[in-house]
């Protein structure tokens, strides 16, 4: 996979994330280590690219090794350091006596590290590193059943060898991300941290941060940082700080673009989310193109002001697709009730009601007059106006400021049309 068939421009992104990283791979980095999160909400497309980047990582002289890791797939393992520690040996396949190193470092830290979780724990590490543990795993007393002084004194013997395991391990990693040519760094992409478990995703950020935090590794997350302030709260209660608790793992925290590119300009956000909806459906064809076009016209336009993900249109365009399409209403107007049904659904309910602060609300949402805004911002704004405050928006009408092109009784067929897309009973059923 890669960016050939991208029309976000997302590619100028993941070159950001190359210079970021090729950076980071040497400078000396206290305490976070070389780590860079990429935050970004769900729905905004941070797996499409993290997915993308291993492969264009590889094509740039800059980079050695990119492997990507999806963390949610593996949350059913008691331990981390095993998924992560196979996918590094899987990238580096060609370098069979690095990786035999590697792995033979691995299995001593597994030794160490699990005589707490048991045997059968134990075999599952082991397993997905590629190793029988069987020689050893016999070796280990199961401390959850046996409190005997010889499992104490194990526990004990098993903290001192610690330290020497690790820095053996980070020794071997060390080697095996300086085999590529130039010693350019190896950089594992971690995705979906924010759908694990939380003991997982922690514990998953606790080993990158103590066994793999060498020079020439870069780690880059994809996170969605409000999930893992619920997971540091969930594991350390409501107290604790979770910025102040993922500063000691993050040295550097990027956003994601989602609606709008670098040099932002109010017609090129329109534009970026039109490519966006080109790419996923198409362009417009048959008898209805024309409503179809103006439909996904008004959603890029309106989608801001939402702050809707991508994700968020493709659930305006389900439910424009499975409910909508074929009634005989304003394809413009049902871009903005749709998107109040995705992003605020409970509005809606109030909204049926005619109720006054609702429609104020709405007329807020759309922001302040611009002077060169699209004039379908402008009608939907005075349709609330109308609603809320009717002799406003007649005075309004009669002064120099016109309410666009369109009449009072336009604005008020535009309100019926609202609530006839809300009392649409193949709406309202639905739940998303």
């Amino acid at each position: 996979m890669d960016f050939s068939t991208d029309n976000l421009g997302r590619q100028k992104f993941a070159d950001l994330l190359i210079g970021y990283a090729t950076r980071l791979a040497t400078v000396p980095i206290s305490p976070a280590g070389r780590v860079i999160a990429v935050d970004a909400p769900w729905g905004a497309g941070k797996s499409w690219i993290a997915r993308r980047l291993p492969s264009h990582f590889e094509a740039d002289n800059r980079i050695g090794t990119c492997v990507y890791v999806d963390a949610f797939q593996f949350d059913y393992h008691q331990d981390p350091f095993a998924v992560v520690t196979s996918a590094i040996l899987e990238g580096f396949q060609k370098q069979p006596a690095a990786v035999r190193s590697l792995k033979n470092a691995a299995v001593k830290v597994l030794k160490v590290s699990l005589p707490a979780i048991g045997k059968g724990l134990m075999k599952a590490g082991g397993r997905a590193i590629g190793v029988d543990t069987d020689d050893f795993v016999g070796e280990i007393v199961d401390a959850g059943t046996d409190a005997s002084d010889k499992a104490i004194e194990q526990m004990l013997d098993t903290f001192s060898k610690t330290s020497a395991t690790t820095a053996a391990f980070k020794e071997k990693l060390s080697e095996l991300a300086n085999t590529s040519e130039n010693c350019s760094p190896l950089v594992v992409i971690i995705d979906e941290l924010d759908r694990c478990r939380p003991s997982y995703a922690l514990e998953l950020l606790e080993r990158v941060k103590h066994l793999f935090d060498v020079k020439n590794v870069v780690f880059i997350f994809f996170v969605h940082t409000p999930a893992l302030h619920s997971a540091v709260r969930k594991t350390y209660g409501q107290d604790i700080n979770p910025s102040e608790y993922l500063k000691k793992f993050f040295a550097v925290t990027v956003g994601l673009p989602i609606a709008q590119k670098p040099d932002y300009k109010k017609s090129d956000q329109t534009d970026f989310l039109a490519a966006f909806l080109s790419a996923q459906y198409g362009e417009p064809e048959g008898g209805s193109r024309d409503r179809e076009v103006h439909f996904r016209r008004s959603l890029c336009v309106f989608a801001p002001m939402f702050q809707a993900s991508f994700r968020d249109l493709e659930s305006v365009m389900l439910l424009w697709n499975i409910s909508l399409p074929n009634i005989n209403l304003d394809p413009q107007l049902a871009a903005y009730a749709l998107l109040l049904k995705v992003k605020d659904p409970s509005k809606i309910a109030i909204l049926k009601v005619k109720n006054p602060v609702a429609y104020r609300t709405e007329f807020e949402r759309l922001g302040p007059v611009e002077q060169y805004e699209d004039g379908l911002i402008a009608f939907v704004r005075d349709i609330f106006l109308l609603a809320f405050d009717e002799t406003a928006a007649k005075a309004k009408q009669g002064s120099e400021q016109k309410m666009s092109y369109y009449s009072i009784e336009d604005y008020k067929q535009g309100l019926r049309d609202l609530h006839r897309i809300f009392f649409n009973l193949d709406l309202e059923y639905i739940r998303l």
